[in-house]
Protein backbone atom coordinates (compact mmCIF):
# COMPACT_ATOMS: atom_id res chain seq x y z
CA UNK A 1 0.00 0.00 0.00
CA UNK A 2 2.78 2.43 0.94
CA UNK A 3 4.63 1.66 -2.30
CA UNK A 4 1.40 2.29 -4.24
CA UNK A 5 1.04 5.74 -2.63
CA UNK A 6 4.72 6.73 -3.01
CA UNK A 7 4.79 5.72 -6.69
CA UNK A 8 1.87 8.05 -7.44
CA UNK A 9 2.42 10.95 -5.03
CA UNK A 10 3.19 14.29 -6.67
CA UNK A 11 1.82 17.86 -6.66
CA UNK A 12 -0.50 17.05 -9.56
CA UNK A 13 -2.31 14.36 -7.57
CA UNK A 14 -2.72 16.71 -4.60
CA UNK A 15 -4.06 19.47 -6.86
CA UNK A 16 -6.35 17.03 -8.70
CA UNK A 17 -7.94 15.97 -5.41
CA UNK A 18 -9.63 19.38 -5.21
CA UNK A 19 -10.72 19.58 -8.85
CA UNK A 20 -14.40 18.84 -8.21
CA UNK A 21 -14.76 20.18 -4.70
CA UNK A 22 -16.52 23.27 -6.07
CA UNK A 23 -19.53 21.06 -6.78
CA UNK A 24 -19.46 19.05 -3.54
CA UNK A 25 -19.02 21.71 -0.84
CA UNK A 26 -21.81 24.17 -1.83
CA UNK A 27 -24.37 21.37 -2.01
CA UNK A 28 -23.35 19.68 1.26
CA UNK A 29 -23.15 22.99 3.15
CA UNK A 30 -26.54 24.12 1.79
CA UNK A 31 -28.23 20.86 2.73
CA UNK A 32 -26.60 20.88 6.16
CA UNK A 33 -27.80 24.41 6.90
CA UNK A 34 -31.34 23.26 6.03
CA UNK A 35 -30.96 20.26 8.41
CA UNK A 36 -31.33 17.83 5.49
CA UNK A 37 -28.04 16.01 6.21
CA UNK A 38 -25.47 15.73 8.97
CA UNK A 39 -22.38 17.21 7.32
CA UNK A 40 -19.97 15.66 9.81
CA UNK A 41 -21.09 12.07 9.15
CA UNK A 42 -21.48 12.85 5.43
CA UNK A 43 -17.85 13.99 5.26
CA UNK A 44 -16.77 10.81 7.06
CA UNK A 45 -18.60 8.45 4.68
CA UNK A 46 -17.67 10.51 1.61
CA UNK A 47 -14.09 9.99 2.78
CA UNK A 48 -14.53 6.22 3.13
CA UNK A 49 -16.20 6.05 -0.30
CA UNK A 50 -13.42 8.06 -1.94
CA UNK A 51 -10.74 5.79 -0.50
CA UNK A 52 -12.69 2.81 -1.85
CA UNK A 53 -12.67 4.44 -5.34
CA UNK A 54 -8.87 4.31 -5.30
CA UNK A 55 -9.33 0.69 -6.42
CA UNK A 56 -10.07 1.86 -9.98
CA UNK A 57 -6.81 3.87 -10.06
CA UNK A 58 -8.59 6.81 -11.74
CA UNK A 59 -8.88 10.48 -10.62
CA UNK A 60 -12.60 9.97 -9.98
CA UNK A 61 -14.20 11.23 -6.77
CA UNK A 62 -17.59 10.99 -5.09
CA UNK A 63 -20.21 13.66 -5.83
CA UNK A 64 -23.61 14.43 -4.30
CA UNK A 65 -26.63 13.18 -6.22
CA UNK A 66 -27.53 16.54 -7.68
CA UNK A 67 -31.19 15.96 -8.59
CA UNK A 68 -32.00 14.67 -5.12
CA UNK A 69 -30.06 17.61 -3.64
CA UNK A 70 -31.98 20.10 -5.80
CA UNK A 71 -35.33 18.57 -4.79
CA UNK A 72 -34.33 18.75 -1.12
CA UNK A 73 -33.05 22.33 -1.30
CA UNK A 74 -36.28 23.35 -3.05
CA UNK A 75 -38.26 21.75 -0.19
CA UNK A 76 -39.68 18.73 -2.04
CA UNK A 77 -37.78 16.15 0.06
CA UNK A 78 -37.12 16.08 3.80
CA UNK A 79 -34.05 14.59 5.48
CA UNK A 80 -35.41 11.04 5.58
CA UNK A 81 -36.71 11.27 2.02
CA UNK A 82 -33.16 12.22 0.97
CA UNK A 83 -31.77 9.10 2.68
CA UNK A 84 -34.30 6.75 1.04
CA UNK A 85 -33.84 8.35 -2.40
CA UNK A 86 -30.10 7.68 -2.36
CA UNK A 87 -30.55 4.08 -1.24
CA UNK A 88 -33.18 3.37 -3.92
CA UNK A 89 -30.95 4.84 -6.66
CA UNK A 90 -28.10 2.56 -5.58
CA UNK A 91 -30.25 -0.58 -5.34
CA UNK A 92 -32.07 0.01 -8.65
CA UNK A 93 -28.80 0.76 -10.47
CA UNK A 94 -27.38 -2.52 -9.11
CA UNK A 95 -30.46 -4.50 -10.23
CA UNK A 96 -30.40 -2.97 -13.71
CA UNK A 97 -26.70 -3.76 -14.09
CA UNK A 98 -26.87 -7.35 -12.83
CA UNK A 99 -29.95 -8.09 -14.97
CA UNK A 100 -28.25 -6.75 -18.11
CA UNK A 101 -31.00 -4.18 -18.83
CA UNK A 102 -29.08 -1.03 -17.94
CA UNK A 103 -27.76 -0.34 -21.44
CA UNK A 104 -31.20 -0.88 -22.95
CA UNK A 105 -32.96 1.50 -20.55
CA UNK A 106 -30.24 4.14 -20.93
CA UNK A 107 -30.71 3.91 -24.70
CA UNK A 108 -34.49 4.48 -24.41
CA UNK A 109 -34.22 7.63 -22.25
CA UNK A 110 -34.11 10.70 -24.56
CA UNK A 111 -30.82 12.52 -24.04
CA UNK A 112 -32.42 15.98 -24.18
CA UNK A 113 -34.41 15.06 -21.04
CA UNK A 114 -31.15 14.58 -19.17
CA UNK A 115 -30.32 18.13 -20.19
CA UNK A 116 -33.72 19.23 -18.84
CA UNK A 117 -32.86 17.73 -15.44
CA UNK A 118 -29.39 19.34 -15.41
CA UNK A 119 -30.71 22.76 -16.42
CA UNK A 120 -33.51 22.56 -13.84
CA UNK A 121 -31.03 21.57 -11.12
CA UNK A 122 -28.74 24.44 -12.08
CA UNK A 123 -31.50 27.05 -12.11
CA UNK A 124 -32.80 25.84 -8.73
CA UNK A 125 -29.31 26.26 -7.24
CA UNK A 126 -28.98 29.72 -8.82
CA UNK A 127 -32.37 30.96 -7.57
CA UNK A 128 -31.74 29.59 -4.08
CA UNK A 129 -28.31 31.22 -4.07
CA UNK A 130 -29.78 34.59 -5.05
CA UNK A 131 -32.47 34.27 -2.36
CA UNK A 132 -29.84 33.45 0.29
CA UNK A 133 -27.76 36.52 -0.63
CA UNK A 134 -30.84 38.74 -0.85
CA UNK A 135 -31.83 37.81 2.72
CA UNK A 136 -28.47 38.93 4.13
CA UNK A 137 -29.74 42.57 4.35
CA UNK A 138 -26.35 44.00 5.35
CA UNK A 139 -23.88 45.90 3.17
CA UNK A 140 -20.74 45.70 5.32
CA UNK A 141 -19.81 42.95 7.79
CA UNK A 142 -18.65 39.35 8.06
CA UNK A 143 -21.88 38.13 6.43
CA UNK A 144 -22.82 40.94 4.04
CA UNK A 145 -23.27 41.97 0.41
CA UNK A 146 -19.62 43.10 0.43
CA UNK A 147 -18.56 39.55 1.36
CA UNK A 148 -20.59 38.23 -1.59
CA UNK A 149 -18.93 40.69 -3.96
CA UNK A 150 -15.41 39.81 -2.74
CA UNK A 151 -16.18 36.06 -2.99
CA UNK A 152 -17.51 36.45 -6.53
CA UNK A 153 -14.45 38.49 -7.57
CA UNK A 154 -12.10 35.85 -6.14
CA UNK A 155 -13.86 33.09 -8.11
CA UNK A 156 -13.88 35.22 -11.26
CA UNK A 157 -10.14 36.00 -11.01
CA UNK A 158 -9.17 32.36 -10.44
CA UNK A 159 -11.34 31.19 -13.34
CA UNK A 160 -10.22 33.79 -15.90
CA UNK A 161 -8.51 32.31 -19.00
CA UNK A 162 -5.24 34.16 -18.34
CA UNK A 163 -2.99 34.54 -21.39
CA UNK A 164 0.09 34.76 -19.18
CA UNK A 165 1.09 31.10 -18.73
CA UNK A 166 2.70 31.60 -15.33
CA UNK A 167 -0.39 33.30 -13.89
CA UNK A 168 -2.67 30.68 -15.47
CA UNK A 169 -0.54 27.86 -14.06
CA UNK A 170 -0.94 29.17 -10.51
CA UNK A 171 -4.66 30.10 -10.80
CA UNK A 172 -5.42 26.64 -12.22
CA UNK A 173 -3.79 25.07 -9.16
CA UNK A 174 -5.93 27.02 -6.65
CA UNK A 175 -8.74 24.84 -5.19
CA UNK A 176 -11.15 27.80 -5.24
CA UNK A 177 -14.05 26.17 -3.41
CA UNK A 178 -11.79 24.71 -0.71
CA UNK A 179 -10.20 28.13 -0.07
CA UNK A 180 -13.66 29.76 0.20
CA UNK A 181 -14.87 26.94 2.46
CA UNK A 182 -11.90 27.28 4.86
CA UNK A 183 -12.22 31.10 4.97
CA UNK A 184 -15.97 30.70 5.57
CA UNK A 185 -15.34 28.27 8.44
CA UNK A 186 -12.85 30.73 10.00
CA UNK A 187 -15.37 33.57 9.67
CA UNK A 188 -18.04 31.34 11.20
CA UNK A 189 -15.66 30.66 14.11
CA UNK A 190 -15.30 34.42 14.66
CA UNK A 191 -19.08 34.76 14.80
CA UNK A 192 -19.68 31.80 17.11
CA UNK A 193 -17.50 30.25 19.84
CA UNK A 194 -18.27 26.54 20.09
CA UNK A 195 -15.03 25.32 21.66
CA UNK A 196 -16.69 24.67 25.01
CA UNK A 197 -19.10 22.14 23.46
CA UNK A 198 -16.55 20.12 21.48
CA UNK A 199 -17.00 16.38 21.17
CA UNK A 200 -16.14 13.83 18.47
CA UNK A 201 -19.29 13.09 16.50
CA UNK A 202 -20.42 9.52 16.01
CA UNK A 203 -20.04 8.71 12.27
CA UNK A 204 -22.78 6.08 12.53
CA UNK A 205 -26.39 7.26 12.86
CA UNK A 206 -29.54 5.15 12.62
CA UNK A 207 -32.51 7.22 11.37
CA UNK A 208 -36.07 5.98 12.02
CA UNK A 209 -37.71 5.59 8.61
CA UNK A 210 -41.44 5.32 7.93
CA UNK A 211 -43.52 4.14 4.96
CA UNK A 212 -43.98 7.75 3.83
CA UNK A 213 -40.20 8.23 3.82
CA UNK A 214 -39.83 5.28 1.44
CA UNK A 215 -42.56 6.67 -0.82
CA UNK A 216 -40.75 10.03 -0.94
CA UNK A 217 -37.54 8.11 -1.64
CA UNK A 218 -39.07 6.40 -4.66
CA UNK A 219 -40.14 9.78 -6.08
CA UNK A 220 -36.67 11.23 -5.60
CA UNK A 221 -34.98 8.15 -7.07
CA UNK A 222 -37.27 8.22 -10.12
CA UNK A 223 -36.07 11.71 -11.01
CA UNK A 224 -32.40 11.01 -10.22
CA UNK A 225 -32.13 7.68 -12.08
CA UNK A 226 -31.97 8.97 -15.70
CA UNK A 227 -29.06 11.24 -14.80
CA UNK A 228 -27.36 8.45 -12.86
CA UNK A 229 -27.68 5.95 -15.72
CA UNK A 230 -26.47 8.28 -18.47
CA UNK A 231 -24.01 10.55 -16.62
CA UNK A 232 -22.73 8.50 -13.69
CA UNK A 233 -22.56 5.20 -15.57
CA UNK A 234 -22.53 5.39 -19.38
CA UNK A 235 -20.78 8.77 -19.85
CA UNK A 236 -18.26 8.18 -17.06
CA UNK A 237 -17.15 4.81 -18.44
CA UNK A 238 -16.86 6.30 -21.94
CA UNK A 239 -14.80 9.30 -20.73
CA UNK A 240 -12.58 7.10 -18.53
CA UNK A 241 -11.56 4.97 -21.51
CA UNK A 242 -10.92 8.05 -23.64
CA UNK A 243 -8.70 9.71 -21.02
CA UNK A 244 -7.08 6.56 -19.61
CA UNK A 245 -7.21 3.70 -22.15
CA UNK A 246 -7.03 0.20 -20.71
CA UNK A 247 -8.40 1.04 -17.23
CA UNK A 248 -10.56 -1.50 -15.35
CA UNK A 249 -13.77 0.60 -15.20
CA UNK A 250 -16.85 -0.84 -16.92
CA UNK A 251 -20.63 -0.46 -16.77
CA UNK A 252 -21.11 -3.30 -14.30
CA UNK A 253 -18.44 -2.47 -11.72
CA UNK A 254 -19.30 1.25 -11.69
CA UNK A 255 -22.99 0.35 -11.15
CA UNK A 256 -22.09 -1.95 -8.27
CA UNK A 257 -19.95 0.86 -6.83
CA UNK A 258 -22.86 3.32 -6.94
CA UNK A 259 -24.89 0.81 -4.95
CA UNK A 260 -22.10 0.25 -2.39
CA UNK A 261 -21.39 3.95 -1.78
CA UNK A 262 -25.08 4.61 -1.08
CA UNK A 263 -25.55 1.86 1.51
CA UNK A 264 -24.00 4.16 4.20
CA UNK A 265 -27.00 6.48 3.69
CA UNK A 266 -28.75 4.19 6.16
CA UNK A 267 -26.12 4.94 8.82
CA UNK A 268 -25.47 8.65 8.47
CA UNK A 269 -24.17 9.46 4.98
CA UNK A 270 -25.98 11.37 2.23
CA UNK A 271 -26.78 10.37 -1.39
CA UNK A 272 -23.67 10.23 -3.53
CA UNK A 273 -22.73 9.12 -7.00
CA UNK A 274 -19.91 9.12 -9.51
CA UNK A 275 -19.78 11.24 -12.64
CA UNK A 276 -17.81 12.28 -15.67
CA UNK A 277 -17.79 15.81 -14.20
CA UNK A 278 -15.52 14.79 -11.32
CA UNK A 279 -13.32 12.74 -13.65
CA UNK A 280 -12.83 15.62 -16.10
CA UNK A 281 -12.41 18.28 -13.38
CA UNK A 282 -9.84 16.29 -11.41
CA UNK A 283 -7.94 15.48 -14.61
CA UNK A 284 -7.98 19.18 -15.53
CA UNK A 285 -6.37 19.91 -12.14
CA UNK A 286 -3.51 17.50 -13.05
CA UNK A 287 -4.86 14.37 -11.33
CA UNK A 288 -3.91 11.14 -13.10
CA UNK A 289 -4.34 8.17 -10.73
CA UNK A 290 -6.41 6.64 -7.95
CA UNK A 291 -4.38 8.54 -5.38
CA UNK A 292 -6.64 11.54 -6.08
CA UNK A 293 -9.76 10.08 -4.38
CA UNK A 294 -7.61 8.59 -1.61
CA UNK A 295 -6.12 12.02 -0.74
CA UNK A 296 -9.53 13.67 -0.78
CA UNK A 297 -11.01 10.84 1.27
CA UNK A 298 -8.39 11.22 3.99
CA UNK A 299 -9.03 15.00 4.12
CA UNK A 300 -12.81 14.47 4.44
CA UNK A 301 -12.31 11.97 7.29
CA UNK A 302 -9.91 14.32 9.13
CA UNK A 303 -12.40 17.19 8.76
CA UNK A 304 -15.13 15.00 10.22
CA UNK A 305 -13.19 13.50 13.14
CA UNK A 306 -10.97 16.42 14.17
CA UNK A 307 -13.60 19.15 13.99
CA UNK A 308 -16.34 16.89 15.36
CA UNK A 309 -19.28 18.78 16.83
CA UNK A 310 -17.59 22.10 16.06
CA UNK A 311 -18.13 21.46 12.35
CA UNK A 312 -21.89 21.23 12.90
CA UNK A 313 -21.93 24.52 14.81
CA UNK A 314 -19.67 26.27 12.33
CA UNK A 315 -21.82 25.23 9.37
CA UNK A 316 -24.83 26.87 11.05
CA UNK A 317 -22.82 30.11 11.22
CA UNK A 318 -21.25 29.75 7.75
CA UNK A 319 -21.72 33.13 5.98
CA UNK A 320 -24.79 32.98 3.75
CA UNK A 321 -23.22 35.67 1.58
CA UNK A 322 -20.43 33.22 0.61
CA UNK A 323 -22.69 30.16 0.38
CA UNK A 324 -25.06 31.99 -1.98
CA UNK A 325 -22.24 32.83 -4.40
CA UNK A 326 -20.97 29.24 -4.32
CA UNK A 327 -24.46 27.93 -5.10
CA UNK A 328 -24.89 30.40 -7.97
CA UNK A 329 -21.56 29.37 -9.52
CA UNK A 330 -22.28 25.66 -9.04
CA UNK A 331 -25.75 26.12 -10.55
CA UNK A 332 -24.30 28.06 -13.46
CA UNK A 333 -21.91 25.22 -14.28
CA UNK A 334 -24.76 22.68 -14.18
CA UNK A 335 -26.96 24.87 -16.39
CA UNK A 336 -24.22 25.31 -18.98
CA UNK A 337 -23.56 21.56 -18.98
CA UNK A 338 -27.26 20.94 -19.60
CA UNK A 339 -27.82 23.55 -22.29
CA UNK A 340 -24.68 22.61 -24.25
CA UNK A 341 -26.13 19.17 -25.03
CA UNK A 342 -29.36 20.46 -26.56
CA UNK A 343 -29.08 20.57 -30.35
CA UNK A 344 -32.67 19.68 -31.26
CA UNK A 345 -36.12 19.54 -29.60
CA UNK A 346 -35.41 22.97 -28.12
CA UNK A 347 -39.13 23.73 -27.72
CA UNK A 348 -39.67 20.54 -25.69
CA UNK A 349 -36.58 21.41 -23.66
CA UNK A 350 -37.78 24.92 -22.76
CA UNK A 351 -41.31 23.76 -21.89
CA UNK A 352 -40.03 20.94 -19.65
CA UNK A 353 -37.57 23.22 -17.85
CA UNK A 354 -40.42 25.72 -17.27
CA UNK A 355 -42.65 22.97 -15.85
CA UNK A 356 -39.80 21.67 -13.66
CA UNK A 357 -39.24 25.10 -12.12
CA UNK A 358 -42.95 25.98 -11.79
CA UNK A 359 -44.13 22.64 -10.35
CA UNK A 360 -41.29 20.15 -9.75
CA UNK A 361 -38.61 18.20 -11.64
CA UNK A 362 -40.68 14.98 -11.53
CA UNK A 363 -43.54 16.60 -13.46
CA UNK A 364 -41.17 18.24 -15.93
CA UNK A 365 -39.50 14.90 -16.65
CA UNK A 366 -42.84 13.09 -17.11
CA UNK A 367 -44.05 15.87 -19.43
CA UNK A 368 -40.86 15.44 -21.45
CA UNK A 369 -41.40 11.69 -21.80
CA UNK A 370 -45.01 12.23 -22.96
CA UNK A 371 -43.94 14.86 -25.51
CA UNK A 372 -41.15 12.57 -26.74
CA UNK A 373 -43.56 9.62 -27.21
CA UNK A 374 -46.03 11.82 -29.12
CA UNK A 375 -43.26 13.23 -31.30
CA UNK A 376 -41.91 9.73 -32.05
CA UNK A 377 -45.42 8.42 -32.83
CA UNK A 378 -46.17 11.29 -35.23
CA UNK A 379 -42.78 10.90 -36.88
CA UNK A 380 -43.32 7.13 -37.31
CA UNK A 381 -46.81 7.71 -38.73
CA UNK A 382 -45.60 10.21 -41.30
CA UNK A 383 -42.70 7.98 -42.30
CA UNK A 384 -45.06 5.02 -42.76
CA UNK A 385 -47.49 7.07 -44.88
CA UNK A 386 -44.63 8.39 -47.00
CA UNK A 387 -43.33 4.84 -47.58
CA UNK A 388 -46.84 3.68 -48.58
CA UNK A 389 -47.18 6.58 -51.04
CA UNK A 390 -43.80 5.78 -52.56
CA UNK A 391 -44.74 2.10 -52.84
CA UNK A 392 -48.09 3.01 -54.48
CA UNK A 393 -46.39 5.36 -56.95
CA UNK A 394 -43.88 2.66 -57.89
CA UNK A 395 -46.67 0.11 -58.45
CA UNK A 396 -48.64 2.53 -60.67
CA UNK A 397 -45.56 3.20 -62.77
CA UNK A 398 -45.13 -0.55 -63.32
Amino acid sequence: MLDWIISRLNIGEVSGAFGDIGTVIPILVSMSKLNLINISTSFFWYGINNIFLGYFDLPMTVQPQKTISALAIKGELDDKGVICSGVFVGVITFILAISGTLNYIAYLVPHHLISVIQMSQGLIFITQGVKIINNVNLWVGIDSYLTSIITALFIFITWLPWKNRKIKKYTDMIPTALVIFIIGIIMAGIRYNSLNSYYITNPVLFPHLSENDFISGIKGAFTQLPLTLLNSVISTVDLAHKLFPGNKLNINNISYSICLINIPNLIGSSPCCLGCGSLSSNTKFKGKTGLVPVILGIIYILFSLLLGSILLDLIKEFPNSMLGVMLIVSGGELSVAGSSKVKENILDYCICVGISLSINIHTGFIAGIIMHIIREFVSLKYNTEEELQNLTSSTEMV
